[in-house]
């Protein structure tokens, strides 16, 4: 079984590690953006099994992040 690919992302940095820390305890791979226009970015580009996101973050909210991540993924099998 594949392992997890969950990018997280949030403005705050402590934020973003807390919630990458219990991830990882988990045994997931774990990616973390603390830009939201690099996350739009990443979100367009690369694959991510799981997007975990504040919503109210300046420049690009949450809710603009995940549409682009879903607008972006593969269709499903």
């Amino acid at each position: 079984m594949e392992e997890l690919q969950i990018l997280v992302i949030d403005d705050e940095p402590k934020m973003a590690k807390l919630m990458a820390s219990a991830l990882k305890s988990e045994g997931r791979i774990i990616e973390t953006e603390t830009k939201p226009k690099a996350a739009l970015k990443r979100v367009e580009r690369e694959r991510f099994d799981i997007v975990i996101t504040d919503l109210k973050m300046p420049d690009v909210d949450g809710i603009q992040i995940l549409s682009a991540a879903r607008h972006h993924a593969p269709p499903s099998a």
